[in-house]
């Protein structure tokens, strides 16, 4: 069976800089509108109870439906005849949001780092493919790549992808125990001295591209390829050599089938942590080379924060986001 392909149809996302794509993009390209919102005290206020969860639930749901009505799509219910599947990544799910002094928080035994990808399924009453990625901070990335997957091997119709993240004390109880906080994000600078953590969602709707083009409808952009790999290094720290992240870039571009050379941008993780920029500077060289210097590489998580296991997937928006204005955002 020949591989179909898969492009994004609509967006959607909710981040400390905004929760419009037009509030995201005029940030990270024209630094507007870069006084960050306190996510964390609208929704949950630091502390995680059964209330809590169904508030992020429902923000999630809401999300989606965003990225729904921009794809030009029915609701989530209303299309039960098609194949829909829900694949979500995150960092610490709803135990990240954990008040460590909050009396009133879920018992331990209540914590299920899936529930909250769960319960929006349950929300938007889709009963196909509910996958929970928690693989760290690539979490949002490996999500769109397995919802790409997944319909290109003709498993699903209609891929509803992204991360979610919402940092509560617990979240940076344990980013200051491993030394990885900053007071401003400097990614790739002598002065880095770490980074700064934030809260968001980014949801993404994949599709066939048939299905797409059926119905009359924008392509945003196609996800041509995807690699994954684990560096087996250690459970903190990257690979210094950035072996595994130079192995997933090859993956990646054979999978594209494309020549490296015709690379034009690369969104970087970017974290601002000394570990991060070695690894990921090294691993970008050995890809390409002497001509890694020509490819214009940019961070926007000093605009955004580092939202952990959303990044990829706002990142990802931010990326498709810039094709269409044809701007390459700077790292401020």
């Amino acid at each position: 069976m020949q591989n179909r392909k898969v492009v994004v149809s609509g967006m959607a996302c909710y981040t400390e800089v905004g929760d419009t794509l037009d509030q995201l993009l005029d940030a990270v390209l024209y630094k507007k509108n870069t006084k960050k919102y306190f996510i964390k005290n609208e929704l949950f206020n630091g502390s995680l109870t059964v209330k809590s969860k169904m508030h992020i639930q429902n923000k999630i749901g809401q999300i989606i439906e965003s990225a729904f009505s921009m794809a030009e799509l029915p609701s989530v219910s209303k299309l039960s005849n098609r194949r829909i599947g829900i694949v979500l990544g995150t960092f610490l799910g709803e135990l990240g949001i954990l008040c460590i002094d909050n009396n009133a928080k879920l018992k331990p035994s209540e914590i299920n780092l899936a529930d909250i990808t769960s319960g929006v399924s349950h929300l938007l009453k889709t009963d196909n493919i509910n996958f929970t990625i928690l693989n760290s901070c690539a979490a949002g990335s490996s999500a769109i790549g397995l919802g790409y997957e997944l319909i290109r091997c003709n498993l699903l119709d209609i891929a509803v992808v992204g991360g979610y993240e919402f940092c509560g004390d617990f979240t940076y109880a344990g980013m200051k125990s491993v030394k990885a906080l900053g007071d401003i994000i400097r990614p790739f600078d002598i002065n880095r001295n770490g980074t700064v953590i934030g809260s968001g969602i980014g949801i993404l709707i994949l599709e066939d591209e048939k299905s797409a083009l059926l119905r009359e409808h924008k392509i945003w952009a196609e996800i041509g390829g995807f690699g994954t790999t684990n560096d087996a290094f250690h459970l903190l720290r990257p690979d210094p050599y950035g072996e595994g992240l130079s192995r997933a870039i090859h993956i990646a571009l054979q999978d594209l089938e494309i020549n490296k050379y015709e690379i034009d941008y690369i969104n970087a993780h970017g974290t601002g942590t000394k570990l991060n920029d070695i690894a990921e500077t090294r691993a970008i060289k050995h890809v390409f080379g002497k001509d890694a210097i020509e490819i214009p590489i940019s961070s926007t998580k000093p605009i955004t924060y580092h939202t952990l296991g959303a990044s990829g997937a706002i990142e990802a928006i931010i990326t498709i986001l810039s094709m269409e204005v044809s701007m390459i955002p700077q790292t401020f």
